[in-house]
């Protein structure tokens, strides 16, 4: 009963987009292999692994390789996440130019650039990511499971742990010393419902791309003025789009924390 309140209140947790913040949700692990540059610490770790079963060691491995592989994922995720809201955020802020000319020619290829400039992104293959839709039926955590091995396709030997060399097996041993498998594997969790939030998150983002993409292509056929209302239309109702208000509306959340540290 209690671990699934903990996994529903896991669900309802913000997830902040910022790559910077990912890693930094959980404990700092980056400086624990110092424990282990003593010759007792060495020893006590040989000594930890000489008796533990061979089968638990390798779950454990496969355990932590989970959890840095999800990790390696959001972040992933989130640098895209960071390209299209900037894309986005610049259209916004090119829109409230607008009113600055009467002249409707000068409107419409200003209109024509910012659809362009955010259009861009379909372009842009080798910067932003295209990630699968959840299938019907498929729970979150197996939708999540499988954005880490889609997203992660043409690494996938490094993240399987047994195919780690030496060097990166220790690495990541260090980096987990001191911490219980159960607790590695309540992070996974957390981990994977965060990564499932932020993929439905850039998915909405991405639908909004796609949208303005369709309408553009197919307002190209219209003469001048039909198209400069289609223009505008399409603008309006990127701008008007919940997903887009939410996105605006965090944004100045953003600011005014900024401003309060300052």
């Amino acid at each position: 009963m209690t671990s699934t309140v903990e996994r529903n209140s896991s669900l309802h947790r913000k997830v902040s987009f910022r790559r910077s913040d990912i890693a930094a949700n959980f404990p700092d692990r980056r400086d624990s292999s110092r424990r282990k540059k003593t010759l007792l610490g060495k020893l006590s770790s040989a000594v930890q692994d000489f008796v533990a079963d061979e089968e638990e060691v390798k779950l454990r491995l496969a355990t932590i390789c989970i959890h840095e592989s999800v990790i390696g994922t959001m972040e992933k995720i989130a640098d895209s996440f960071e390209i299209v809201h900037a894309a986005l955020t610049n259209l916004r802020s090119q829109n409230a130019k607008l009113n600055e000319t009467w002249n409707i020619y000068v409107r419409y290829q200003m209109m024509k650039q910012m659809i362009k400039d955010v259009l861009k992104l379909n372009e842009e293959s080798s910067k932003i990511l295209f990630i699968p839709q959840q299938d019907p039926g498929e729970v979150p955590l197996a939708y999540a499971q499988r954005l880490v091995n889609v997203i992660n396709a043409d690494k996938k030997a490094s993240l399987d742990s047994s195919h780690l060399d030496p060097k990166k097996t220790n690495e990541l041993k260090d980096k987990f010393d001191g911490v219980s498998i159960e607790e590695i594997n309540e992070e996974n969790n957390i981990l994977h419902s965060d990564l499932f939030k932020m993929a439905k998150r850039y998915l909405n983002l991405r639908s909004l791309v796609n949208g303005l993409q369709q309408d553009y292509t197919a307002a190209k056929g219209y003469p001048f003025f039909p198209r400069y209302n289609m223009l505008r239309a399409m603008i309006n109702d990127l701008m008007r789009s919940p997903v887009f208000i939410e996105l605006c509306a965090e944004d100045m959340t953003q600011n005014a924390q900024t401003r309060r540290t300052k």
